[in-house]
């Protein structure tokens, strides 16, 4: 992760226009000067294909998970700055709350031995299943009652897109761009990040309220054709990218440009 910041901000510094894809991103780059050319915030888009949902029993079954109950889970690769440990943490005060509650961590990184060990020494062996790098990402997303993002940083997360769309909940933290990708209150619910009882008890209130989970999912899907649509984004990076090529040197540009 240091050797791709280095290669950022050498690159990034040199750029003639530099897209961020959260506002909470563009304002760190200003920061650190970055983007002297031109910050520009385009946010990243979602659309899953058209294909019928498994349903949740079916798809937990297929994963090797019991049916029934509730099923929250984090997906994002197992780095310090996703904060699964606080998931994990969390999930002991949930496990008091809702007995039929299971947890998954879908990823893979340097972080896989020492958040098992957590689990283990948590006695959650039987609640949380690590299930490791998945591409069958629509079956987890049927899966699930509730996604939980829980990060201590982000860009703009591409999950909490995903799983809205698909009428999935978030409860994420107020960390980087999470805020412009999940209306609290609305779409999902945002805790303070580095917490794990704020974190525990807005996975409770949603798994025990059945009615504002629909209703957030519902919320969830409108705010994603509205908002983070791919028509909507390429027409601002198209925008964009005329705009760089009608101001760039004529001889800069391909002949067939020209």
């Amino acid at each position: 992760m240091r050797l791709y910041k280095l290669l950022d901000d050498h690159i990034l510094r040199s750029a003639d226009r530099v897209v961020a894809v959260s506002e909470a991103q563009r304002a760190r780059l200003r920061t650190a000067g970055i983007g002297s050319g031109g910050l520009v915030t385009i946010p990243n888009a979602t659309q899953s294909r058209e294909e019928e949902p498994e349903p949740p029993s079916l798809a937990r079954t297929r994963l090797g998970l019991k049916p029934s109950g509730y099923l929250v889970g984090v997906v994002g690769r197992l780095s310090p700055e996703k904060g699964h440990a606080y998931f994990i943490d969390a999930m002991a005060h949930v496990a008091r709350s809702v007995p039929e509650v299971q947890g998954i961590i879908v990823g893979d990184g340097l972080e896989s031995a020492s958040l098992r060990a957590r689990i283990k020494q948590l006695g959650l062996t039987e609640i949380v299943h690590c299930l490791g790098y998945r591409q069958d990402m629509a079956r987890i997303y049927s899966a699930l009652d509730l996604l939980v993002l829980p990060s201590l940083n982000e860009g703009l997360p591409n999950v909490a897109l995903e799983a809205q769309e698909r009428g999935c909940p978030v409860v994420g933290t107020r960390a980087g761009g999470v805020p412009e990708a999940v209306a609290d209150g609305v779409t999902g619910l945002l805790v303070p990040p580095a917490t794990t009882v704020p974190l525990a008890e807005a996975i409770i209130r949603l798994l025990l309220d059945t009615s504002l989970r629909s209703a957030m999912g519902q919320a969830g899907r409108e705010f994603m054709k509205q908002q983070f649509s791919p028509k909507a984004r390429g027409e601002r990076l198209l925008k964009l990218y005329k705009e760089v090529l009608g101001r760039a040197p004529s001889s800069i540009l391909p002949e067939t440009s020209r």
